[in-house]
């Protein structure tokens, strides 16, 4: 599910005049604050940053290259002071403040809804790479979007909420069932065949980058392991396999683990992806590992 994400470029030409970075297409305010200042000092060379905190009302005129390097963050005066010097209209107003906000932010859900939220100010505009990632990450925030999408490869299956629903033990609502299945059609992970006269993957696996969206990610595995809970508590044990193992490891060792498990769970899923054939029943595969001991200490002498 990877796109190609066009980003504005300084123009080198002698014979063009410099562009101005437009926000829309960029994910990081950063970046964008970075290159928005270099377009600045294309066009006039004597701005600074101390003219940029003038204009800002700000009394640091080094703030502007700190909060580009990561040194600072914006809070909420820095922040419209940056919109007045930026010069900014209400839309991209807007814009910049959920974009500060999203890069910034440490909680998962806020994260997840300020996506959603700077994808609805961009609808317009085409930034292909953010509607993408709004669109997989409410794909990925809750479990069962995931398991309906599997469902589709039963030989029984039926894209009706209600035999959805019954399929996944009722643990979700028709409701969630009809909005699942929907996101899977809109967001083409589901296609139908005319030919098979069903409902069809699009594609075998699907392929998440979580460098670009771990939050979401930790909302999958989040809400992943709820399901996991209730499957240990209410299942019948032939339809669950729960086990442990707990080890003293060197720090090599436990990379080598990772290791295979990545290496393992790939395999398991080029295996099973690629059978041909309708499918019975559609099951959830946990693979844990968690550090219960801190990294090694340095020696205080």
């Amino acid at each position: 599910m990877e796109t190609q994400f066009h980003t504005q470029q300084k123009n080198t030409a002698s014979d063009k005049p410099p562009t101005c970075p437009d926000l829309f297409y960029y994910m990081d305010y950063r970046k964008f604050l970075e290159e928005w200042f270099s377009y600045k000092k294309d066009t006039n060379p004597s701005y600074s940053g101390s003219m940029f905190a003038r204009q800002a009302g700000l009394s640091s005129h080094t703030l502007l290259s700190m909060v580009i390097r990561g040194k600072r963050n914006l809070g909420i005066s820095s922040l419209q002071g940056f919109i007045k010097a930026l010069k900014l209209n209400a839309k991209e107003s807007r814009y910049f403040e959920k974009l500060v906000l999203y890069n910034q932010s440490k909680k998962n859900q806020e994260k997840h809804e300020l996506l959603s939220e700077l994808a609805k100010i961009n609808k317009n505009k085409q930034n292909e790479k953010l509607h993408n990632l709004s669109h997989l990450s409410q794909f990925l925030d809750s479990w069962d979007k995931m398991a309906i999408r599997e469902l589709v490869c039963l030989a029984d299956f039926e894209a009706d909420p209600d035999w959805i629903a019954k399929k996944l033990k009722n643990k979700i609502t028709k409701k969630q069932a009809e909005a699942g299945f929907k996101m899977l059609k809109e967001l083409d992970l589901v296609v139908w065949s005319d030919s098979k006269k069903k409902y069809t993957l699009n594609r075998d696996a699907l392929e998440i980058d979580p460098r670009e969206l771990d939050f979401a990610v930790q909302n999958y595995h989040s809400k992943m392991l709820e399901r996991t809970q209730q499957a240990l508590e209410e299942d019948r044990w032939e339809d669950r396999e729960f086990s442990s193992l707990t080890l003293a490891v060197t720090q090599n060792q436990l990379k080598d683990i990772k290791e295979k498990i990545n290496t393992f769970r790939k395999e398991l899923n080029a295996d099973l992806s690629s059978t041909p054939g309708n499918k019975d029943e559609v099951v959830a595969i946990n693979i844990q590992l968690i550090n219960l001991t801190n990294p090694l200490l340095e020696d205080p002498k």
